[in-house]
């Protein structure tokens, strides 16, 4: 992988204050800010999963609400 792949990716300006991150933040529900994280900052689950150190098929998981976060090291390493 691309020593790029591993920076902290650009998370677009005004993300914090969409209603749906905040709904998602206040739910503790991972698998829909994985999305809109996705999808605002143009992330492949590959590539949100090395800024957050999960795989690319537990980031899918969490997305696909299959699995979810639940051990707060691990929310605190997302938030990180």
């Amino acid at each position: 992988m691309r020593a790029s792949a591993y920076e902290r990716p650009a998370i677009p300006p005004g993300f914090w204050d969409r209603a749906e991150v905040h709904r998602a933040l206040r739910n503790r529900d991972m698998g829909v800010l994985f999305q809109v994280v996705k999808e605002s900052a143009g992330l492949s689950n590959i590539r949100l999963g090395a800024a957050v150190g999960l795989t690319q098929g537990r980031v899918s998981e969490v997305v696909n609400g299959t699995r979810r976060i639940a051990a707060t090291h691990v929310f605190d390493r997302i938030a990180d």
